[in-house]
Formats: structure tokens, C-alpha cells, sequence
């Protein structure tokens, strides 16, 4: 299992482009809440936390990870971040169930707005996991990360 440190996640919001939304991370009994406000005013419109870069390793022979979570009903998207990555790269996947198996083939490679579908994870180079809200709704974010683990073949 991969421990949960609210200390160890980094908030970026769009206030860093003149955006108005909030993002705020709280160690609860059973994992991470991830709370804030989406804004689509002044060009705003997402939030999302990371793991502090360097802060995980692949183990050898894992084929994936299991997510525990539950939300608010929007669509949040998990992400995974490689080391020597550029700015806004990463690849994702939306959770789309309360525990959901993401093997590495289920993520995307995304580079600002451009998606590449033939490129792969590097999972000798994984370095952060985060979750992403972006172009959904305006208005109030509560998402529960309850678990993060490790899939083995």
C-alpha cells in the first residue's frame, strides 16, 4: 500500500493563471479529502494534488495500481507523473469506480492539450500520483482518497 501523508501532496489550481478556484488536502481517518471550490471565472477551472515529486517507486513487477475513493459525483481523473517530465505532462485515467483497478495501459500520455495514445508509462521513471478535476462543474469539490496499492501480475 502507498502511505497517504497530506503533507507529502501539493495543491496547483488555476490561481497560478488568474484563476479563482481552491484546493485544500486534510489526512482523515481513512485517507486523504481533497476540498475546495472549482471557479470558471477569469479563465479558471481546475484543481488538482500531487505527491511531491521523487516521493514514489515503482516496485519491480507491478502491473498497475488499485484506487479506493469515493467523490462527488464529478469526473477526477488520476494521474501519474514521470521523472525528466515537461510541464503539464503526465499521463491519466478517469476514475470511473469506487475501487478501480488502473492497469498501466488504462492511462493516457497528455502534454497541455495533445494527447499521445502510442506512448507508455515508463514505470522505472514513475515518480507522483494525483488526482485532477478540470472542466467539469463550478461550484463546491469533495473528493475521499482512501487507498492507493500496488497490482502485481
Amino acid at each position: 500500500m502507498i502511505a497517504l501523508k497530506a503533507e507529502e501532496w501539493k495543491v496547483t489550481t488555476d490561481t497560478v493563471m488568474g484563476g479563482l478556484s481552491t484546493l485544500s488536502v486534510l489526512k482523515v481517518s481513512d485517507g486523504l479529502r481533497l476540498y475546495g471550490s472549482l471557479s470558471h471565472r477569469n479563465n479558471g477551472g481546475f484543481v488538482s494534488a500531487k505527491m511531491l515529486d521523487g516521493s514514489l517507486v515503482c516496485p519491480q513487477g507491478a502491473v498497475g495500481i488499485r484506487v479506493s475513493w469515493h467523490g462527488d459525483g464529478h469526473r477526477y481523473r488520476l494521474v501519474l507523473h514521470e521523472r525528466g517530465r515537461r510541464i503539464r505532462e503526465y499521463f491519466e485515467c478517469t476514475l470511473s469506480e469506487p475501487v478501480h483497478v488502473l492497469l498501466w495501459d488504462d492511462f493516457t500520455h497528455r502534454h497541455r492539450t495533445l494527447s499521445d495514445i502510442d506512448r507508455r508509462l515508463k514505470t522505472h521513471k514513475l515518480m507522483s500520483i494525483g488526482v485532477l478535476l478540470s472542466n467539469t462543474h463550478s461550484g463546491p469539490v469533495d473528493f475521499y482518497l482512501q487507498k492507493i496499492e500496488w497490482v502485481f501480475a
